[in-house]
């Protein structure tokens, strides 16, 4: 099964409520997710080492992130 931190970073690349909770708040969207700090420091920071350790391919986070930045700026 997929971790939370998985499940969140799926959230951010299919789910558009997920995309535009994160826009507004992205602490407290991955927070709400049930992340703890240290994985929510790891993913806005995209701090590749942290994200391995946790069982993350940054390039996930990556996609996630500018998943949920490009859907954001699209008028």
């Amino acid at each position: 099964s997929m971790s939370k931190l998985e499940t969140a970073l799926n959230d951010l690349l299919y789910d558009w409520n997920a995309v535009s909770n994160f826009f507004e708040d992205p602490h407290g969207m991955l927070q709400s997710e049930g992340l703890c700090a240290d994985e929510i420091n790891a993913v806005l920071n995209q701090d590749e080492q942290r994200l391995s350790v946790l069982g993350i391919d940054n390039a996930l986070v990556s996609a996630a992130l500018s998943g949920a930045h490009s859907k954001t700026c699209v008028r």
